[in-house]
């Protein structure tokens, strides 16, 4: 708890752009990364997502500081007790800065791409299903979808398939939505749910949705959802199984 409360208030002290508050966010990032949920519980009771909202808020998408904040955020958000981590994150005001990073970066950096996960593991737990509409999510996020991928270009995989699986759970249930439906109709996230559901079966890495050295190990309990949010949608159900999934 004392290296945390130590990174703390570097975060507190410090600037976006300096070197020492990226490296403390990255720091806490770390830290979070797992499945120690005591070591998360205490990450939280030191006051670190309000800094790290704080970084979000003051910083830009091309600063390495915006980019492992939102990271850091997401991965606290995820494991047994991340329904009430998430909880705080949000009621800590985590939403205005996450989509307005979102909004401004390009696809391809890796802010943006950070962002989308937080947002997609925040997704995740239907008592904020509500909150996260409101934040005006879906406008920035279906931009970055739709833009071009390929040559370095676009959202990476994994930040794609929970962009979709987040579309599905926000709005896919909502047949009036003619814009989400649209959207969840032009792209075929099919490939990345199989391939992270079956990773998640067998408790591997994830290869379609790692980039680099960076690996993606999907839980079950994330991914099925997403997967069964996604089945909702009657295209993305045929897509789905004519890859072989059983939503």
């Amino acid at each position: 708890a004392g290296a945390v409360e130590a990174l703390v208030a570097v975060l507190r002290a410090g600037r976006p752009e300096q070197e020492a508050t990226a490296m403390a966010v990255k720091a806490l990032g770390i830290l979070a990364n797992g499945l120690d949920e005591g070591r998360k519980a205490a990450i939280v009771e030191a006051g670190a997502v309000e800094v790290l909202v704080a970084v979000l808020r003051a910083g830009r998408p091309e600063q390495e500081a915006t980019a492992q904040a939102a990271r850091a955020l997401g991965l606290l958000a995820s494991g047994d007790e991340g329904h009430i981590r998430a909880a705080a994150i949000v009621e800590a005001g985590s939403l205005e800065p996450l989509v307005a990073v979102m909004r401004a970066g390009r696809p391809e950096q890796e802010a943006t791409v950070d962002v989308v996960v937080a947002l997609g593991f925040l997704a995740l737990y239907e008592p904020l299903r509500a909150t996260l509409r409101r934040a005006g999510i879906f406008e920035p996020l279906a931009e970055k979808l739709d833009a071009p991928a390929g040559a370095k270009k676009g959202l990476a995989s994994n930040a794609r398939f929970k962009g979709l699986a987040m579309v599905a759970m926000l709005y896919g249930e909502d047949n009036t939505n003619e814009a989400a439906l649209a959207l969840l109709s032009r792209h075929d996230a099919s490939r990345l749910a199989v391939a992270a559901l079956s990773a998640a079966l067998a408790g591997k890495r994830c290869p379609e949705l790692s980039s680099g050295d960076s690996g993606t190990y999907p839980a079950l309990e994330h991914v099925f959802p997403q997967v069964h949010a996604m089945s909702v949608h009657p295209k993305t159900r045929d897509q789905l199984m004519e890859e072989g999934a059983v939503p």
